[in-house]
């Protein structure tokens, strides 16, 4: 098996709970950000790889909402621009929308492999 660049070491898994716990986190994405948020609420006490995948995922999806509601917010106030221009913003929002959803599977996949999975945009807010 290789490991890919964007993959971060082996983390393991004590049970097969706290695995189900770090594939909600990741594959959460396809729900926005509120899965990842309530593995965090529920499970971020205790440091460790529940709480490392979840506010890795967290993290992310914090980005990829705030982009996409800039881009609402944009895209509304742009109403009074030429068709092209709003349809463009739209074609962005599916774009980052999707994005969003296809890194947190990937992540899925990476911590089912029992890896560390790294996000493209690593900005820590959480």
């Amino acid at each position: 098996m290789t490991q890919f660049p964007d993959s971060g070491p082996r983390t393991g898994y004590r049970d097969t709970a706290e695995k189900r716990w770090v594939l909600v986190a990741h594959f959460g994405a396809v729900l926005g950000l509120l899965p990842a948020l309530v593995v965090l609420l529920v499970k971020g006490r205790a440091p460790g790889t529940v709480r490392t995948h979840a506010a890795a995922a967290l993290n992310f999806q914090l980005f990829v909402s705030g982009a996409l509601v800039l881009l609402s917010i944009v895209r509304m106030c742009g109403l009074f621009l030429p068709d092209i221009t709003n349809w463009f913003l739209g074609v962005i929002w599916v774009g980052v929308w999707g994005a969003g959803i296809a890194f947190g599977v990937v992540g899925g996949i990476r911590a089912n492999e029992g890896l560390l999975y790294r996000y493209p945009i690593r900005q820590t807010v959480v």
